[in-house]
Formats: structure tokens, C-alpha cells, sequence
């Protein structure tokens, strides 16, 4: 009887500290602010070169209409420049 009454204080003596540190860690989370947890969980929206298939992010790509390119060269073979 005497072992069940340690090993059940030791096993709440050890949910205790589990439970504190969680707490700590939560706390110390909030207090570095939510806007850097955001900006590390950001999306990107990707779009596909039509030239070369290549998924890279919107706002990298060079775009004419509805179509994305990954470069200029992508996009000239596509929409070569006009000749004056």
C-alpha cells in the first residue's frame, strides 16, 4: 500500500512540472507577440511559368493577362516586344 502511495505522488509530482512548463512556454509564446508566429505560417500564392511549367511565387513572376512567366525571356518567346 505504502509503493502505490509513492509512485502516485511521484507521477503527480511529475504532471505538476510537465503542466508548469507548458504553461511557461505558452505564456512566454504570447508575450514574444502573435505577429511573429504569423509571419512564420504566411502563405504564398504560387503560379506556374507557362513556358516552362516552373512554380514560383506571384509576386516574383512577371505576368501579361492571365498568364505567369518566370522570366523575360519566358515571356518574349510568348509576347515578342513590337517593332516601331
Amino acid at each position: 500500500m505504502r509503493l502505490v502511495l509513492i509512485l502516485a505522488g511521484f507521477f503527480l509530482v511529475i504532471f505538476l512540472i510537465k503542466r508548469t512548463l507548458a504553461r511557461r512556454e505558452q505564456s512566454s509564446a504570447k508575450a514574444h507577440g502573435s505577429s511573429q508566429a504569423t509571419n512564420h505560417h504566411s502563405a504564398v500564392n504560387m503560379v506556374e511559368c507557362r513556358h516552362c511549367h516552373v512554380h514560383l511565387a506571384q509576386t516574383e513572376a512577371l505576368q501579361r493577362g492571365n498568364d505567369f512567366y518566370c522570366c523575360a525571356d519566358h515571356l518574349h518567346l510568348h509576347h515578342p516586344p513590337r517593332s516601331t
